[in-house]
């Protein structure tokens, strides 16, 4: 599951505390902002956390963002 970083200061209450457990592993950085649970993410989980009002359309991936 992905989460944002402001989900994780729930849990973690604090950035040391986040960056604490993506050194044990517990989480995975993917990318500013953005965290896992595990270390492996599509692309389009990324894309869909990161812009949620983005309509995705087609195999071309075609993004709008509203």
């Amino acid at each position: 599951m992905l989460y944002a970083h402001k989900e994780l200061i729930n849990t973690y209450k604090s950035n040391y505390q986040i960056e604490k457990a993506v050194k044990e592993q517990k989480i995975f950085k993917i990318e500013k902002g953005i965290y896992a649970d595990r270390k492996n993410i599509h692309y389009l989980e990324v894309i869909i956390k990161r812009y949620p009002q983005a309509i995705i359309q087609g195999s071309l991936l075609i993004i709008i963002i509203t």
